[in-house]
């Protein structure tokens, strides 16, 4: 599953973008998966 960050960059986070930084954060806790064409707006 991958989640689309619609804005430049790599490494979102590491780099404090709170849209990806919330779905890693809640599949590395309960392994919950995003949504089918999930998209984080640029910050």
């Amino acid at each position: 599953m991958t989640v689309a960050y619609d804005g430049p960059g790599h490494v979102m986070y590491l780099s404090g973008k709170k849209c990806p930084i919330r779905h890693a954060t809640r599949y590395l806790i309960d392994l919950t998966l995003p949504g089918p064409s999930t998209v984080c707006p640029a910050d």
